[in-house]
């Protein structure tokens, strides 16, 4: 008899997030927390190194302004090292600062204050290179999406709540009430008070292209509009208002 012996599964990916800020540390760790990262800290290289040693960990989001061993020293240790994938999260934004801390081997670069849902996507493409990981499985965008009008948010299916400008609240809002209808385009003209040809139109059309960019950078799924040829948007999903 033949015993097959069960795959086994890889563990969870591991963040580090070296930051010397007590308010950001706390909620970027929670952010990444709330997408099934597993996450500890510290507020300096030093501090890190010391931890580091009984800690199995994978990534490191690194923060370059730290006291003591700034971020690039650090940076530039893990990258000799070759153990660690690298996510710089730092206030300098120059194009020379940008430049330098790249090729001190951080795999992404970002400058304060980042997109949150920016930071989930620079972390997944950094992981999707390297072997050996879970990355938190994206909901496949048929469960309820909710609208929240006054918190001008919209609440993905996997959980994700995204801010919303007031266009793309004034959009959604008559998209999820009338779900599988299809809105003309001269109803939308109206809804935003545009004209009546076809270059007014177009500027709609950005708006909701935006926002399907925005919701697929941020939760991994399709925002389930659809655009009808020669008629309008639809709303082909489960949506809620309120």
């Amino acid at each position: 008899m033949r015993i097959t012996t069960p795959p086994t599964e890889k563990p969870p990916c591991v963040i580090a997030i070296v930051e010397d800020e007590p308010e950001i540390r706390a909620l970027v760790a929670r952010f990444l927390e709330s997408h099934g990262f597993v996450v500890w800290t510290a507020d300096s290289a030093e501090s890190f190194y010391r931890e580091l040693v009984g800690r199995h960990t994978d990534l490191v989001v690194v923060d370059l302004g730290l006291p003591g061993e700034d971020g690039l020293s650090l940076i530039a240790h893990l990258h000799a090292n070759g153990e660690h994938a690298i996510v710089a999260l730092t206030a300098r934004g120059t194009p020379d600062d940008q430049s330098i801390g790249l090729d001190a081997g951080a795999d992404y670069y970002f400058v304060k204050p980042v997109d949150p849902q920016l930071l989930i996507s620079g972390i997944n493409a950094v992981l999707r290179r390297r072997s050996g990981f879970i990355i938190p499985p994206a909901d496949d965008g048929t469960g309820t999406w909710l609208l929240v009008q006054e918190e001008g948010t919209l609440v993905t299916p996997n959980g994700l709540s995204l801010s919303l400008t007031s266009r793309e609240v004034l959009l959604l809002e008559c998209l999820m009430g009338h779900e599988h209808a299809v809105i003309s385009k001269g109803q939308l003209l109206e809804l935003f008070k545009q004209g009546n040809d076809e270059g007014d139109f177009n500027r709609i059309e950005a708006l909701i292209s935006r926002l399907r960019g925005k919701v697929m950078s941020a939760s991994g799924l399709r925002l389930p509009v659809r655009s009808v040829y020669g008629q309008g948007l639809s709303f082909v999903g489960h949506g809620m208002v309120k």
